[in-house]
């Protein structure tokens, strides 16, 4: 199974649906500047080996390397394998993380909003516009479909920045026209 990665502008192998997600999920991350699907093979004294799922770099320099498994199917050799990977992340100053998935509602919002990864050739100026629409603390996403000329440019616009984390949209809640919008108060991914 392949994912595009707009972090990399290429493609990630990864072997399952829920390392997508994971993979899918990170790639909006504004601090993640790399990934990798199967990044390392570590091996063992006893002949045990193990290709961790996914590994992100971050802004900030550290490094995450991620197995994916669901909670009810992490069984004892898993979760022997975890404490290995672990440790040898731990060795050498690396951060280990587990992933079972995300919240439904989130993993739906996240593959919805997946799909406006690529910037529209009319971003720029639908920008402009959005920036007075979601002035003086932001607006809610009827404000953007009221405001777009029903061609659909704002809110194209709307979904390819909530994507990029350029404007701010809850994850975790059911989305609908009255879904609170922010502009983002860091730094844009560069």
């Amino acid at each position: 199974m392949q994912a595009m990665s707009t972090t990399t502008g290429g493609w990630l192998f990864l072997e399952s649906g829920l390392e997508h997600e994971l993979a899918t999920w990170l790639d909006r991350q504004r601090d993640v500047t790399w990934l990798v699907g199967q990044p390392v093979l570590l091996r063992w004294g006893d002949g045990t080996k193990h290709f961790p799922d996914v590994l992100s770099a971050h802004r900030d320099g550290s490094v995450t390397i991620w197995d994916v498994r669901a909670p009810e199917e992490r069984d004892d050799t898993f979760m022997v394998m975890s404490t290995r990977t672990r440790a040898a992340c731990a060795k050498v100053g690396w951060r280990y993380e587990l992933f079972g998935g995300l919240d439904p509602v989130a993993s739906l919002n996240l593959r919805w909003i997946a799909s406006a990864r690529r910037a529209p050739e009319w971003l720029t100026p639908a920008k402009a516009i959005l920036q007075g629409v979601l002035a003086d603390g932001g607006g809610c996403v009827g404000d953007v479909i009221e405001a777009d000329d029903d061609r659909g440019f704002l809110t194209s616009a709307m979904w390819h920045l909530v994507w990029s984390g350029e404007i701010e949209m809850d994850l975790n809640a059911p989305w609908d026209q009255r879904s609170r919008l922010a502009w983002a108060t860091d730094e844009v991914r560069t």
